[in-house]
């Protein structure tokens, strides 16, 4: 993934200090411990479950050998399915391995079979077969066209660090456990204390057929934290393979800001995988994709143009939603959290009359 650059700026970062110090001097006058209900919403893909990896990392000790050998599970099956993504485009549209290449392509294709992603162990043969697809002129023309099919950001990172990853005592770094991807189901809740306060925040799938179970989720919620994926403005959604993922997000948007439900939470978006947004513009057109974008295509320009078209569909003149952008992967994002902490804890003490 490319690289992050800071979004908070030296005079915000001390402006967010100077906030913090406020809450912490209000909330030492209070005995009881705040609760506050934080909710992870948006589409699939979008970067949730790695926003709620980067809170774990921030406020617990990390992970247990047990779940990170099951992340090393996750990181094999992740290339596995990327790989073979690229196979199934590169033959679908007549693009063709060479005769080494296509003996790499049987060895992956037959330990997929042979014992399905779960159980596939990284042998020094697959490792090599993995290595010689992956730079196959036919699989980088099917990367290179990766917004027509689904395949994961992930996996360029992945084999870029493959040969760290193929060693016996391998065990995933927090960067690397950040780029697994595996679709949430059901809810998943993460709990920290910080600031005196306690947060209960709440991860929940983005799929379309995961929606439905959000409702249990929405009694006494503080902050909603909407995460959209910027950078997929050309693509479409799994699910149909039609619909545009950022018009889908902008359309959930809208029904979440404008939502009952939330009249009385705080709505934070997180304009999400800029780094992948920065790359992709200089070679896909916004235009292509949204006709009213009328500007030059340059990073500045689209991202004020996306979140124009997300602020313009909140109904309420009162409410408006704290725009971050962000790269979810990226530490830089861990600085962005802890100012929406702030946000959210300020905004409730503003409510029970403590500020």
């Amino acid at each position: 993934m490319g690289s992050c650059e800071s979004i908070i700026q030296p005079a915000d970062t001390r402006e967010q200090i100077k906030i913090s110090k406020q809450i912490e001097k209000e909330l030492d006058k209070k005995s009881n411990l705040l609760l506050q209900k934080v909710l992870l919403l948006g589409p699939g893909e979008s970067g949730k479950s790695t926003v709620l990896k980067q809170m774990r990392l921030m406020h617990h000790k990390g992970f247990s050998n047990v779940e990170l050998l099951e992340k090393k599970c996750l990181i094999f099956i992740n290339i596995l399915q990327g790989i073979k993504a690229l196979l199934d485009f590169a033959n679908e549209n007549s693009l063709h391995l060479k005769d080494e290449e296509f003996e790499a392509e049987t060895v992956v294709l037959n330990a997929i079979k042979k014992k399905g992603l779960d159980d596939v162990e990284m042998d020094s043969e697959l490792i090599r077969s993995l290595k010689k697809l992956w730079v196959a002129e036919a699989v980088q023309i099917a990367y290179t066209n990766r917004a027509k099919f689904h395949l994961t950001e992930s996996i360029e990172y992945f084999f870029d660090n493959l040969d760290r990853i193929a060693e016996p005592e391998f065990l995933p770094s927090y960067q690397d456990i950040l780029h697994t991807r595996a679709p949430t189901t059901g809810v998943v809740q993460v709990e920290f204390v910080t600031k005196m306060i306690k947060f209960m925040v709440f991860d929940v799938g983005g799929q379309r057929s995961e929606r439905k179970k959000w409702i249990h989720c929405f009694d006494d919620v503080n902050a909603v934290l909407f995460i959209v994926a910027v950078s997929e403005f050309d693509q479409c959604i799994v699910e149909d393979g039609i619909t545009n993922r950022v018009d889908d997000a902008i359309r959930l948007f809208n029904e979440i800001a404008n939502s009952r439900y939330f009249d009385k939470s705080s709505m934070i978006l997180f304009m999400n995988k800029i780094d992948l947004f920065q790359k992709k513009i200089g070679r896909v057109f916004i235009s292509n994709h949204f006709n009213d974008f009328k500007k030059e295509n340059t990073y500045e320009n689209g991202m004020a143009f996306f979140k124009r078209k997300f602020e313009k569909v909140i109904r309420s003149k009162t409410k408006k939603p704290y725009v971050h952008e962000t790269c979810a992967v990226s530490d830089t994002v861990q600085i962005v959290i802890n100012s929406v902490i702030d946000t959210v804890v300020q905004e409730n003490l503003k409510d029970t009359g403590m500020i």
